[in-house]
């Protein structure tokens, strides 16, 4: 004797996976999904090798955001190419303190650090045996803003040349007569 499926069962247990499916990417994530973001991009001067998309971006060594994509542009003007990484900030990672903390919105907010502060981004290792990098963002500088004239959606951050590229600069210049 054989007896039919019921198809509500199947229906239920198949939807009851979806949910299981659904619960354990959020879970896995971290809410990665649910954050906020502030889409930003830098164009750096030299390679990018052993930076990946997923990679951190941190600010004095607190990860406030990651890379999501790596791009390579021609630029026909002038005969060269840019290299774009795109990535976000996310705003909860960063709070303001103080009565006087400015009412600002996040793109609002980082064109002003960029304008008043000096916040520029640079590539910097994560380690030395992998040779995986991140984007470090810090302040400080005194040297003018350079945009290279990004995505109208995206808010640019001015890059500062890698200490490695310093490095390799360098080592062009050694003669070895």
């Amino acid at each position: 004797m054989t007896t039919h499926a019921n198809p509500t069962v199947i229906g239920g247990f198949v939807l009851g996976a979806l949910a299981l499916v659904v619960a354990a990417i959020l879970v896995f994530s971290s809410g990665a999904w649910l954050k906020e973001r502030v889409a930003m991009v830098t164009y750096f001067p030299g390679s990018v090798q052993g930076l990946s998309v997923g990679a951190q971006v941190q600010f004095q060594g607190v990860q406030v955001g990651e890379v999501t994509a790596i791009g390579l542009d021609y630029v026909v003007a002038d005969r060269s190419f840019r290299i774009p990484v795109y990535y976000d900030i996310w705003p909860e990672s960063i709070g303001l303190v103080g009565a006087d903390a400015p009412a600002l919105g996040p793109e609002d907010f980082a064109k002003r650090l960029v304008e008043e502060r000096g916040l520029r981004a640079r590539l910097e290792p994560v380690s030395l045996v992998t040779g995986q990098y991140m984007v470090s963002l810090g302040m400080g500088t005194s040297r003018p803003p350079q945009y290279l004239g990004g995505s109208g959606r995206r808010i640019e951050i001015p890059a500062i040349e890698s200490t490695r590229d310093r490095v390799m600069d360098m080592l062009d210049k050694v003669s070895l007569d």
